[in-house]
């Protein structure tokens, strides 16, 4: 996927851009249902709705972790939903071009 001059121009003067289409959309479920996993150990309508249940801002979390064993909320890698993102073609080819 190769940008457009226009948009190397924005990224140089900004330090970033939005591309559009560089992922499906299904690919991008799988990996917000992946973060939201590992952020909360549940789906976050789950989350949320525990966090009704109890009326607390607290819910899900023990000692500063997330249900599920996770710490601090990070981009992970080694999650296949996750790791499809970073490894696609076309982020790869707007990446190359960026630097």
């Amino acid at each position: 996927m190769a940008l457009t001059n226009m948009q190397l121009e924005q990224y140089r003067r900004d330090g970033f851009i939005i591309v559009p289409d560089v992922y499906t959309a299904a690919e991008m479920r799988e990996a917000l249902e992946a973060m939201e996993r590992i952020f909360y150990g549940k789906t976050f309508a789950e989350h949320l709705a525990d966090l009704d249940a109890s009326s607390g801002a607290t819910a899900g979390v023990k000692d500063g972790f997330h249900e599920g064993g996770h710490g601090r909320a990070q981009f992970a890698t080694g999650v296949d939903a996750l790791d499809r993102l970073i490894e696609n073609d076309n982020y790869l080819d707007i990446f190359e071009q960026c630097l």
